[in-house]
C-alpha cells in the first residue's frame, strides 16, 4: 500500500474560530492530527499540504494573512503545498499529478472543516479511485450557529456520509497501527 497524508485547511482561519468562541469539535482532534502527523514523517511517509486561497487579498483565507499556516502544521522539507481555490483538494490539477507520479493509492485525510473542504476532498479523492481513509477523531468540525447544528452533529453525520461510499472511517490509533506505527 502507497499512502500519503493529506492535511486539509490547517490555516489561520482555525484560531481565529477558537477564538471567537465558536463551538467546535475540540482540541484532541488537533492533537490527534498532530500525532498521526508526527507518525508520517518517523515513517518517511508522504505527506501532501492543501490550503485554501481566496482571490481577495483581506480575505482570512488569503496566502497574506497572518500565520497563514496553522501552528504546527507548517511544512517541512520535502512536503509539498498545494494551494487550492476550490472546496474539494482534488480540484488543483497540480495535486491529482503528483499523487499519480508518486504511484499513491492510499490517501489518509486529516485537518478541516469535515463538513465542507474535508467532505468535498474525500469524495473526489474516491472519485478519482483512491482508497480514501478519514480520521474521525483528527478533523475539526464547527457549529452552524444560524442553522442550530454542533460540531459533533455535523461531523458524525459527514463521516457516517462518507464512510457509506466513500472513504474507510477510522480513528486516530487505528490508523496508527494501520501504517505500522
Amino acid at each position: 500500500m502507497s499512502v500519503a497524508l493529506l492535511i486539509v485547511d490547517m490555516q489561520q482561519f482555525i484560531r481565529n474560530e477558537l477564538r471567537s468562541g465558536t463551538e467546535f469539535t475540540s482540541y484532541e482532534n488537533i492533537e490527534n492530527m498532530s500525532r498521526i502527523l508526527v507518525a508520517f514523517r518517523e515513517k518517511e511517509y508522504p505527506i501532501i499540504h492543501v490550503r485554501h486561497k481566496d482571490p481577495a487579498p483581506s480575505a482570512i483565507l488569503s496566502q497574506d494573512s497572518p500565520a497563514y499556516p496553522f501552528h504546527g502544521f507548517k511544512e517541512v522539507a520535502g512536503e509539498p503545498v498545494f494551494i487550492k481555490t476550490t472546496s474539494s483538494a482534488f480540484g488543483c490539477a497540480p495535486l491529482v499529478g503528483y499523487i499519480n507520479d508518486s504511484a499513491i493509492s492510499s490517501v489518509v485525510v486529516v485537518g478541516a472543516v469535515a463538513g465542507f473542504c474535508v467532505n468535498s476532498t474525500v469524495r473526489a479523492g474516491a472519485d478519482l479511485g483512491l482508497n480514501m481513509i478519514v480520521a474521525s477523531d483528527a478533523l475539526i468540525s464547527f457549529e452552524i450557529k444560524n442553522k442550530h447544528l454542533k460540531s459533533g452533529v455535523i461531523l458524525e453525520v459527514t463521516l457516517a456520509l462518507l464512510e457509506t461510499r466513500f472513504a474507510t472511517v477510522l480513528d486516530t490509533n487505528g490508523i496508527l497501527e494501520k501504517i505500522g506505527h
